[in-house]
């Protein structure tokens, strides 16, 4: 996977834009963010809270946010 971080900047952004028409889609939208966001995230919560680095564990330096996000709000939408 190629990781272009200006991509990822715009899409996110644009997406969210788009899905702020509804409360219900707005507020499906912050908790499927708010599931997968640690899985991408240079911030370690094991044992507390911490940079990745002072856990002994490699940083994320690529993720499709944009896909992770995704999936999960489908999965929210085929739970509903």
């Amino acid at each position: 996977m190629t990781c272009e971080v200006s991509d990822t900047r715009r899409l996110i952004p644009l997406t969210l834009g788009n899905l702020h028409n509804g409360h219900f889609i707005r507020k499906a939208s912050n908790v499927a963010l708010g599931a997968v966001m640690v899985g991408f995230s240079n911030y370690s919560y094991k044992p507390s809270l911490s940079t990745r680095s002072a856990a002994g564990k490699e940083p994320v330096t690529c993720a499709d946010v944009f896909g992770i996000f995704r999936d999960k709000l489908s999965e929210i939408e085929a739970d509903i």
